[in-house]
């Protein structure tokens, strides 16, 4: 092979520039992956070409995803056609994606795997690359994350992992307003009663029998009902002391006191008054003062 290279150009320029007209769409990012025209296959090109894909094999990088991490939110009964995010990088074309299954999809979604074909040159995937997720969930589920994973085209394939994120919530209930209650019909007041006949003049009344006004029967009662006690010394002559009077009952009142009172002092029924001089001593000793009414009703004070 003569210094110049093929097509009569100088062995310097790079082989992509070489077959650049005849291989349209032949190479990308330094690899070949579309079918080359006949006449350059007889020629010997292919194998220029897969000797500069294999060169820039090693200087490629791996392909990747924008993002570690999507998140999805659907709600029970929505309609969902989801499309999921494509690798880019690494060595093209990327069309084999694949989304974890494991847990299942919530219940009423799918994942749609890329179907990728070539047509006239160019290469056609449905869906898009990455795959779509499409259905109507029919069960909540909270947050779960499966992976979607790429792998491109090299001869030992390198695989890019997305973590796609997915929460189905329940749908909101709507509360029914209920209608309002239809008002009653107005009520017809009763008509008026006839007017009552007069009523006959009432009869002359007899005189009223005077009844003679019966006495009620009084008890007698001390206001206060209690009194101070009282201590007295041996042989001294004591205040003559005015006991309390009842009050009430049927008159006259007649008074006593009771037990019998030391040796040298007395007691006056009528003026209620104890006087004199004790010529003895004595414990203390509870006396009680009795009024007596007119028809023995009785009062005592202690």
């Amino acid at each position: 092979m003569s210094k110049r290279g093929f097509f009569g150009h100088s062995g310097k320029r790079p082989v992509r520039d070489v077959v650049a007209r005849g291989l349209s769409g032949f190479f990308a990012n330094g690899s070949a992956f579309a079918r080359p025209p006949a006449s350059l296959l007889a020629a010997g090109v292919l194998v220029v070409a897969l000797l500069a894909g294999a060169g820039t094999a090693g200087a490629q990088t791996a392909p990747a995803f924008g993002s570690a991490s999507v998140e999805y939110q659907y709600t029970v009964g929505e309609t969902v056609d989801q499309q999921l995010p494509e690798a880019t990088g690494g060595t093209q074309p990327i069309t084999s994606y694949d989304l974890s299954l494991t847990p299942a999809l919530p219940d009423g979604l799918d994942y749609i795997r890329p179907s990728c074909s070539e047509s006239e040159g160019f290469l056609q995937c449905v869906p898009p690359r990455g795959g779509r997720i499409t259905g109507s969930p029919t069960t909540a589920e909270s947050q779960t994350c499966r992976n979607l994973t790429a792998r491109d085209s090299a001869l030992s394939p390198r695989t890019a992992t997305l973590s796609v994120c997915i929460t189905v919530r329940e749908a909101q209930t709507q509360t029914e307003t209920p209608p309002p209650a239809e008002e009653p019909p107005p009520t017809q007041e009763p008509p008026s009663p006839a007017p009552e006949p007069p009523s006959p003049a009432p009869e002359p009344e007899s005189p009223a029998v005077q009844e003679e006004p019966q006495t009620s029967d009084l008890m007698p009662e001390f206001v206060p009902d209690t009194f101070a006690a009282q201590n007295y010394e041996q042989d001294v002559s004591i205040s003559p002391v005015a006991l309390p009077e009842a009050r009430g009952g049927d008159a006259p009142l007649r008074y006593g006191l009771s037990p019998a009172l030391p040796d040298g002092l007395s007691f006056d029924e009528a003026t209620r008054v104890v006087s004199g001089a004790p010529t003895e001593t004595m414990a203390a000793t509870v006396y009680t003062l009795t009024a007596t009414d007119a028809d023995g009703d009785a009062a005592t004070l202690t």
